[in-house]
């Protein structure tokens, strides 16, 4: 894994961490979810 690509997924799962406890609903988390799933299927 390169260091970019590995700062990408940080920022990236912060950006999504942020939002989903600035909206909390049972939505935001299913979403927070499946991208989590996504990214860590991405690598």
């Amino acid at each position: 894994m390169d260091v970019i690509h590995l700062l990408d997924a940080v920022v990236l799962l912060a950006t999504i961490w942020i939002s989903a406890c600035y909206a909390l609903s049972a939505r935001s988390w299913t979403i927070l979810l499946a991208v989590v799933i996504i990214t860590i299927s991405c690598f």
